[in-house]
């Protein structure tokens, strides 16, 4: 009974330890453009339909945000994409606001992560069917940015999707879970009171992606590539939310390829990029239109 009852402490104070360490709050997060909370908001660098790609980028990007960020905080990448020449969408998904978290505005990709990549799924289909760009180029690339690497990697193996993506990006993804440094070591997923706690205050999606999770065991189980896909993976070693960094690479199967990159083995000169950091400083953007453009993922 002692041990139990130790256990269960533990177990709720890993989840106040991940609080303290991943959401305090969404501070600085962007208005949703349009006041949408599901979906495709209004922005001027996103989501028109009507897009007609360059030559040089033909097929869209579908951008995908992660856990307590919205559409509106993928900005500086799908800002520099579209002055670049590619017709940018960018979705919002994962609206619940049954955790106190849930209540801050702006804070998206809480719910459980089967309906959002339920969501996610349907976003790229109307990409790929009901956009100008989409239909010209007969496929999409993607980028899924910490969860939204799960939920794109989730929509491709367990929706089909591949079929109609052509490359996709994952940027500082948990599509292998996260250990958050090291609070996976306490097995919070034994103890029903943890999990409780951390659903009620961050949402349901933020202890699924933690390593010992259903979800992350699925996720693990999940074949890495699909054919046909061209896929890269960009992490830094700074990131301390999704931990390890480089446990997010992946290996090529048959008919995919893979480029693995982490910021300081091809920008050594780079300042600390953090987990939010290669989302918004210009490197990550930098290396992302490497990746959509096929060259070689490099600074400079």
């Amino acid at each position: 009974m002692r041990r139990t009852k130790r256990m269960r402490m533990a177990g709720i104070a890993a989840v106040t330890a991940a609080l303290a360490m991943a959401s305090a709050g969404p501070a600085g997060a962007a208005s949703l453009g349009g006041g949408d909370d599901v979906g495709f908001p209004d922005f001027d660098w996103a989501n028109d339909d009507t897009c007609m790609p360059s030559a040089d980028h033909p097929r869209p990007v579908l951008l995908v945000h992660g856990t307590t960020s919205n559409a509106g905080e993928m900005e500086n990448i799908g800002r520099a994409l579209a002055d670049q020449g590619h017709c940018v969408f960018a979705v919002n998904y994962g609206a619940d606001d049954s955790s106190i978290v849930g209540q801050f505005p702006g804070a998206l990709g809480l719910g459980d992560l089967d309906a959002s990549a339920e969501e996610v799924h349907r976003a790229i289909r109307h990409v790929a069917g009901e956009t100008n760009a989409g239909r010209a180029a007969g496929a999409i690339d993607v980028l899924g940015y910490s969860q939204g690497a799960a939920l794109v990697k989730l929509a491709m193996n367990e929706h089909g999707d591949a079929e109609v993506v052509d490359t996709a990006v994952y940027l500082a993804g948990s599509h292998r879970g996260t250990t958050m440094g090291g609070i996976d070591a306490l097995n919070i997923h034994a103890v029903p009171e943890a999990v409780a706690v951390g659903d009620a205050v961050l949402g349901r999606s933020s202890l699924q992606q933690v390593v010992g999770s259903e979800q992350v065991a699925r996720l693990r189980a999940l074949p890495d590539t699909q054919p046909g896909v061209r896929y890269a993976v960009i992490v830094s070693d700074d990131d301390t939310t999704v931990t390890p960094p480089r446990s997010g690479f992946l290996e090529a199967g048959p008919g995919a390829t893979v480029d693995n990159v982490a910021v300081q083995d091809v920008c050594p000169g780079a300042p600390r990029i953090d987990h939010v950091g290669i989302r918004d400083h210009e490197i990550g953007a930098d290396l992302v239109a490497d990746a959509f453009a096929g060259r070689t993922i490099a600074c400079g």
